[in-house]
């Protein structure tokens, strides 16, 4: 049944996220295999400094990094409370640990958190 259970987007829920910038929710790995594809970009490209680090880890890293902020004790709570956006850990590791890629480039083991047997698929790249 998968880590949500029997969880279905209800018609007055759609609706809520009807206007909510695609940018917080979609899958970063079909954006990065799309935006490689239509450049033309094939193989395996590293950073001089960082050998070890492959280009997926750094695209996923590159993508987490966009959402970096300073929080103290006590944010999540006021965050929550004040925000209609999701908080930053959320928006991060969700699309990640449904992203079809991430768990392969990261090599995490399947049916764990970052890398679930059953994934979320919310948006499509046709």
């Amino acid at each position: 049944m998968g880590r949500w259970g029997r969880a279905r987007m209800r018609d007055k829920s759609r609706g809520r996220f009807s206007n909510e910038p695609r940018s917080h929710v979609f899958d970063p790995g079909q954006m990065y295999t799309r935006h490689l594809r239509e450049r033309g970009i094939k193989g395996n490209f590293v950073l001089a400094n960082l050998p070890n680090v492959t280009a997926q880890q750094l695209f996923y890293t590159s993508y987490a990094m966009g959402f970096c902020e300073n929080s103290n004790e006590g944010y999540p709570q006021r965050h929550v409370k004040t925000s209609t956006v999701a908080l930053t850990h959320h928006r991060v590791n969700i699309p990640l640990a449904n992203s079809d890629g991430f768990g392969d480039a990261f090599r995490c083991l399947r049916g764990t958190p970052m890398n679930p047997h059953v994934k979320c698929k919310f948006w499509r790249f046709q």
